[in-house]
């Protein structure tokens, strides 16, 4: 009797033994795990927040300033440029200079790391480099123009004449030839665009005298041709 009672309490505290095992504790590889805790992810976009003035193609024209926002509750945030070299994020991080560029960061939570988050931009403040020539003769005149832009790169140049656009040029070479008249000033202005949206512009105003000295000589022509018809229609009429 006393040996079918030990029997019966190893049968029940077996029971109850798999009973739990089953439907409370997870079993993986035959050993329990512990509950998992829910995190919160975020994309880069939503813990990274670049800002600048935008201009064209996706091109920052301005200094760009960047802000981290972990999750509520996390730990310090740490950010890299190079993915190597880490500091901690404390205030809103400022970039001066050209160039493509990624900011990678990740957070601590719990002790653990967060994954690493990164956002990549690209900065050009920079104006191209330019040198115009201008060179007039008579109502002829040629527009030479040396641009450069080591950043976002040359992409068209215009051609004013009298502040009316006369032409663009989207290749090199980028000389241009145009006509004026023959008399008076005239002002030759050029700018150039690089694919930022950055522009720098160059004129050139012909100088008064030689208008001047054209008109001079316009009148003098004019006068003789006036004398001329005066003569004549004194001979036809005396």
């Amino acid at each position: 009797m006393e040996k079918y009672s030990q029997c019966m309490q190893m049968l029940i505290i077996t029971s109850i033994s798999l009973f739990l095992i089953i439907n409370i504790m997870p079993i993986t590889n035959g050993l329990p795990v512990a509950e998992k805790k829910t995190v919160e992810t975020r994309n880069s976009s939503d813990l990274i927040h670049v800002s600048g003035t935008m201009g064209q193609n996706g091109w920052y024209i301005s200094n760009v300033q960047i802000t981290i926002h972990p999750p509520q509750g996390a730990g310090p945030v740490f950010y890299s440029f190079d993915n190597m070299t880490w500091s901690e994020y404390v205030t809103p991080i400022i970039v001066n200079s050209d160039g493509f560029m990624t900011v990678y960061c990740f957070y601590m939570e719990d002790g653990n790391q967060s994954e690493i988050y990164r956002a990549s931009f690209k900065i050009d403040k920079t104006p191209p480099f330019v040198t115009i020539t201008f060179h007039r003769d008579g109502c002829r005149v040629l527009v030479s123009v040396d641009a450069i832009d080591n950043m976002s790169g040359v992409v068209s140049v215009e051609f004013y004449s009298d502040g009316a656009l006369i032409g663009t040029l989207t290749v090199e070479p980028y000389d241009f030839e145009f006509y004026v008249g023959l008399f008076g000033e005239h002002t030759m202005s050029v700018i150039v665009y690089d694919a930022a949206g950055n522009s720098v512009d160059a004129f050139h105003t012909f100088p008064y005298e030689l208008g001047h000295k054209q008109n001079n000589l316009h009148q003098q022509m004019f006068r003789l041709f006036q004398n001329l018809i005066e003569i004549t229609m004194y001979r036809l009429f005396v």
